[in-house]
Parts: structure tokens; C-alpha cells; sequence
């Protein structure tokens, strides 16, 4: 039975290893924006010569193993597909920083805002 175990994990080993290869290529290539899962599995089916039974047999090992690494996060959607982990964490960052900003401008604009509208008050508290 160990043997049996054994040979499984070393054949997933040679697949989440070439899973990585794959898309470190990608990813060295274009730098940015997501990898389809269907061109992951293109790439690898024709690397590791698999068959289209093979390829949907696999597809679920590779995306279980793909959400549980570290380096990389699983997008959902139409422009969903597999980024590298840093590139979502300057996504987040710029997000919060262009937020931060509009909060500021509302702020300036409404301080502006009330600044004209006391100009307009005479000193009883009234419209002139």
C-alpha cells in the first residue's frame, strides 16, 4: 500500500512541479495580468504529453494545489485566472491609496463648500 502512495505523490510531484515551471515561463514573458487556467492546462498537456482525459483529470490537482500556494491567487470572472500574490498585494495597495485620496478630496470640497456658504450668513446666522 506505501507503494502505491508513493507513486501517486511522485506522480503529483511532476506535475505541481511542472505546473510551476509553466508559469514562472508565463509570468516571465508577460509580467503582468492573469494566467488562464485553459492555457495553463494547454501548455502543460502539451509538455507532458497528456491526453484530453488526462488534462480533465488533472485540472482539478492543479487548481486544489494552485490555491494553496504562496506565491500565487486564484481570480475569479471574466478576467480571472492565476496572478502572482505580490501583483494582488500592489493591486490592494493602490486601491486603498486612490480611496484615500477621493476621501480627501470630499473633505477639501466640502470644507470649501461650507467656507462659501458661511460668506453668505450674515452675524445672526441668516442669509443675506
Amino acid at each position: 500500500m506505501s507503494e502505491i502512495i508513493d507513486n501517486v505523490f511522485n506522480e503529483l510531484k511532476l506535475i505541481y512541479k511542472a505546473t510551476d515551471e509553466a508559469i514562472e515561463k508565463y509570468f516571465s514573458i508577460m509580467p503582468e495580468g492573469n494566467l488562464q487556467f485553459p492555457t495553463l492546462l494547454t501548455v502543460l498537456a502539451a509538455d507532458m504529453k497528456w491526453n484530453e482525459k488526462q488534462v480533465r483529470e488533472y485540472d482539478t490537482m492543479i487548481r486544489f494545489y494552485l490555491r494553496r500556494h504562496p506565491k500565487y491567487y486564484i481570480t475569479r470572472g471574466a478576467r480571472g485566472g492565476i496572478m502572482r500574490d505580490t501583483d494582488r498585494q500592489k493591486k490592494i495597495s493602490l486601491e486603498a491609496k486612490k480611496n484615500l485620496i477621493k476621501e480627501h478630496m470630499k473633505e477639501k470640497i466640502n470644507a470649501s463648500l461650507i467656507q462659501s456658504s458661511n460668506i453668505l450668513l450674515d452675524s445672526n446666522g441668516e442669509y443675506d
